[in-house]
């Protein structure tokens, strides 16, 4: 197989949390390694941030294929990018053939220093056209998935009056995970989010919006779901398998502690599909399950007749390098205004 990076050492593949000879930090995203590779960039022109962003995307889909999708560019463009870019660095960054798509240690730390690289260069941008209500502002938005069906969500009366004191911006607004949300924003990848709230993240400026009640369900195949609420003890409610996102959340500390392993769904829609199956029980936000409670196809359990529902709050918030941003700052608080909340 010819090499996949010619003229550039061929090495195997880095697996995240790799390290590099002579270092004993771990790679992924450390400053050392992406400071002495990025320092081979003697000085940076517009066509290197170009090279960046694409090999940047290429890591963000997984592959040159879904980021030819992403960037509208040709797959044999992708690849020649790549290929310059190394010969800048003067080392190999990711395989790439039949093997399929794999960054190398080099490449991870290329993709930190990158990232870091890009937020800076956003956060001057957002600072320099701040000087000017009328300047165009591009503010990205990311959205915790079925935030925007909740009837106490106001986003979009939030956008439209913001835009009243801003005329010229544009909006880029993408739903994703809540982790993912939480993610963006604390790396300043996005402006703002909104979503469940992480309660360790102290310099993200943070608005409260509306709360979000969450019910621990079953489906209409389910053993529990002929049986009558009396009947269900706590312990075994407990111990039934029940549908999470893979991790330990705050979000399931519950008065009936649910310990027992289940199916794993990224996300409310996922986990719903997975406790209709009736292999699950686990909690739907409650104006999700609604109609499917009306239809009977959703059960609500109530363990020993005691509800275990959770109150959620869901927040408007901007990270460490957005939060003193006015324009990023301003629709962060008429967020909290027009969801009818006191700004502090």
């Amino acid at each position: 197989m010819p090499d996949p990076c010619p003229g550039l050492d061929s090495r195997a593949p880095a697996a995240k949390g790799a390290h590099l000879p002579g270092n004993d930090g771990p790679l992924h995203g450390t400053f050392q390694d992406s400071l002495r590779i990025m320092a081979r960039l003697q000085s940076l022109h517009d066509s290197d941030l170009k090279l960046l962003r694409h090999f940047c995307t290429i890591v963000d889909e997984g592959g040159f294929s879904a980021a030819q999708s992403a960037l509208g560019v040709s797959q044999s463009m992708l690849s020649e990018s790549v290929k310059t870019l190394e010969l800048r660095l003067g080392t190999a960054l990711c395989q790439r053939g039949p093997k399929g798509f794999r960054l190398y240690p080099e490449g991870e730390a290329v993709y930190a220093a990158a990232q870091k690289l890009f937020a800076e260069v956003e956060t001057f941008r957002l600072r320099a056209s701040d000087l000017s209500r009328m300047a165009h502002h591009e503010i990205t938005i990311a959205v915790q998935e079925s935030v925007l069906e909740h009837p106490d969500c106001r986003l979009p009366e939030a956008l439209a009056a913001f835009s009243d004191s801003y005329p010229n911006v544009q909006y880029h607004l993408e739903i994703m995970l809540g982790t993912q949300v939480l993610g963006q924003v604390t790396d300043g990848l996005t402006h703002l989010g909104i979503c469940i709230p992480a309660e360790t993240r102290a310099q993200v400026y943070t608005r409260p919006l509306f709360e979000e009640r969450a019910i621990l369900c079953c489906g209409r195949t389910h053993p529990f779901h002929a049986r009558a609420d009396a009947q269900l003890g706590t312990a075994e409610v407990a111990a039934t398998a029940r549908a999470t996102s893979g991790r330990v959340e705050r979000f399931y500390k519950a008065p009936a502690e649910l310990d027992a392993g289940g199916d794993i769904g990224r996300g409310a829609r996922a986990q719903l599909a997975l406790i209709l199956s009736g292999r699950n029980v686990g909690y739907v936000p409650h104006h999700i399950a609604e109609p499917l409670l009306q239809s009977g196809a959703l059960r609500e359990i109530f363990p020993e007749g005691q509800s275990v529902a959770l109150v959620n709050p869901i927040a408007a918030m901007a990270g460490p390098s957005m939060r003193d941003i006015g324009v990023v700052r301003h629709l962060v608080d008429l967020l909290a205004e027009v969801h009818g909340q006191a700004v502090r």
